[in-house]
């Protein structure tokens, strides 16, 4: 039997919601890849790890989410090259693997 939704952990909801977030993410939703990084940036639901939330970030971006755009290039900012070209091969590496499936 499934306790009360109000007696769960604030941290499995969260992990509930990067779950649901990054599902969403590679159907190709671009608000859900948007907020898949900014859980991953926050480091709720999940451990926090800027170069995967720059990834989202980009590929969010790439597909129109103007707010994307801004933690992108915000992003952009506060890694180091070496980070920044991490997260993009990142990302290359995501769109071609959604793309085969």
């Amino acid at each position: 039997r499934r306790p009360p939704r109000s007696t769960l952990c604030p941290y499995t909801t969260l992990f509930r919601s990067v779950y649901w977030y990054t599902r969403a993410a590679k159907q190709g939703h671009p608000l859900a890849q948007y907020d898949a990084g900014r859980m991953h940036r926050q480091g709720k639901g999940t451990r926090q790890d800027d170069v995967v939330a720059q990834m989202f970030f980009i590929i969010a971006a790439t597909n129109g989410e103007e707010e994307a755009v801004v933690k992108r290039n915000l992003g952009a900012l506060r890694l180091s090259p070496k980070q920044m070209q991490k997260a993009e091969t990142l990302a290359n590496e995501w769109v071609k693997q959604e793309k085969l499936q």
